[in-house]
């Protein structure tokens, strides 16, 4: 499959698609956001030692790296090739756009749009793009 998308276990996410906010956990079935480029988002992978890869959350403020698995809120992990996002069990929310920013291959910057909401009704699809920097 090409760069750029999501998945939770086996589903699969095409940019601008919709998540059930429970469908995120926190040690499983968490949201990751994938590329084709193999030193992405790890520093001990990375020969320049930098990591990339982020997520946003609905403000636009970025979502921290790993927090307490009992929490209320989001947090992000990095392996070789994806930016991961988990939801911590008491996490209700917030809901909205949440964005991916992750490079290709080709070291294009791509921005993911998953809408991630506590239910399905009533929700728009939101614009979607891939962004080159």
């Amino acid at each position: 499959m090409a760069s750029g998308y999501g998945y939770i276990n086996k589903t699969t996410y095409m940019n601008n698609s919709v998540v059930i906010l429970t469908a995120i956990g926190e040690t499983e079935n968490f949201l990751i956001c994938y590329t084709d480029r193999i030193d992405c988002c790890r520093r001990i992978d990375n020969p320049k030692n930098r990591s990339f890869g982020s997520y946003s959350l609905p403000d636009g403020s970025n979502v921290i790296s790993k927090v307490d698995a009992n929490s209320s809120m989001f947090s992000r992990s990095r392996n070789k090739q994806a930016v991961i996002l988990h939801r911590g069990s008491n996490a209700l929310g917030p809901s909205g756009v949440y964005t991916c920013s992750i490079p290709n291959k080709n070291d294009i910057s791509q921005i993911l749009y998953f809408g991630i909401y506590s239910h399905n009704k009533g929700m728009l699809k939101c614009a979607w793009s891939i962004i080159i920097i």
